[in-house]
């Protein structure tokens, strides 16, 4: 049941999930307030005879607020991830060849030795590719400096249209190339499925500067997935360039101030095709390389499958925003001394039984 929930959840804006990364300051902070406050105390005397002293004093809901406070943080947190849930049920048969794409969306996909640039020509062809694969199941993978699922296996083609369309540079925050990692997901991904004809499509100039992309692509020979790579760029490369609000302002330079200039790494992707018993094509022209490795991904097709998918989601994160603001409400309510509340022994400290 939980794993079924899981599974109907996606999110849209996974970069926020960095947001998370305040709560642990947050309680740190806390705890050396608290020590900072106690040490105070004891410059003066006893701890508790000082406390004493001070009536309207209450740990207790300091304790109340500032856990409030960081329940909201988390609600806020999660309504700018947006989750997505799955609210109208599919079936449909697949024929069993399950496909994970892992799409390279660092800062060198702009450069436009291939035109428009290599991340929208990559785009373009995988979404016609897409079209020539009703009957399978695809997810997706997006890196740059770490790696992110996408999309989870889907014999949707809209869905996957929609969300390789929406990949942008921007998306991910960390810059880099971590092929690697990127392959480790597509393969985590592929592991539950009943399928025995697994396959990754790998599209990146090659300049992996993050992991050992080598280590996992045979990881997934071990796990009989296959690998198909391909090239995007050029061998002379070109620079990457910068651009404001949609304007093209300058080219990325080093720390010398030389124009950096982007090639493609073929010996890499080379590498990787051969360890995963995939094969590299070099996309001088994508729809053609891509029509290539659908001819071999369909040659390893297996027996029909009937799967279930959700074809619709919903933004649901108005929920957690509003329960976010309600926490924040009551804790603002909650005065930061003793009153009448505890005159009613709501949170008294000394409360007996």
């Amino acid at each position: 049941m939980i794993i079924t929930m899981l599974y109907n959840i996606n999110i849209a804006n996974p970069n926020y999930l960095y947001g998370f990364i305040i709560l642990p300051i947050l309680i740190i902070l806390y705890l050396f307030y608290i020590k900072y406050k106690n040490k105070a105390f004891e410059k003066f005397g006893d701890t508790y005879v000082i406390i004493s002293l001070y009536p309207d004093y209450s740990k207790q809901r300091q304790l109340i607020k500032f856990t409030i406070i960081c329940l909201s943080i988390i609600l806020i947190i999660t309504a700018m991830i947006d989750p997505l849930v799955g609210t109208k049920l599919g079936t449909t048969k697949y024929k069993g060849a399950d496909i994970m794409i892992a799409l390279d969306v660092s800062k060198s996909m702009l450069a436009e030795d291939i035109k428009p640039n290599r991340l929208e020509r990559a785009k373009q062809a995988l979404s016609k590719f897409t079209d020539e694969l009703e009957g399978y199941k695809i997810g997706l993978v997006v890196f740059a400096g770490r790696a992110y699922p996408k999309l989870p296996l889907t014999p949707d083609m809209a869905a996957a249209k929609n969300m390789i369309e929406s990949a942008d540079v921007d998306q991910l925050p960390t810059q880099g190339t971590a092929i690697g990692e990127a392959i480790e997901i597509c393969i985590r991904s592929l592991s539950p499925s009943k399928s025995k004809d697994k396959a990754i499509i790998l599209i990146s100039d090659g300049e992996n500067h993050e992991d050992d992309a080598i280590s996992a692509a045979k990881l997934a020979s071990e796990e009989n997935i296959k690998i198909f790579t391909l090239g995007i760029g050029s061998l002379q490369g070109a620079p990457i360039p910068i651009y404001e609000k949609g304007i093209r302002k300058d080219f990325k330079k080093d720390l010398q101030g030389n124009t950096v200039i982007t090639k493609l790494n073929e010996e890499l992707l080379e590498r990787i095709a051969v360890t995963a018993d995939g094969m590299y094509v070099r996309a001088n022209n994508i729809n053609e390389s891509l029509h290539t490795v659908i001819k071999e991904i369909k040659k390893i097709q297996g027996k029909e499958y009937e799967a279930k998918w959700f074809s619709e989601y919903e933004d649901k994160y108005q929920y957690p925003l509003a329960i976010a603001i309600i926490l924040l409400i009551i804790e603002t309510l909650i005065p930061t001394k003793k009153g009448i509340i505890e005159k009613l022994n709501i949170f008294s400290e000394d409360k007996k039984l």
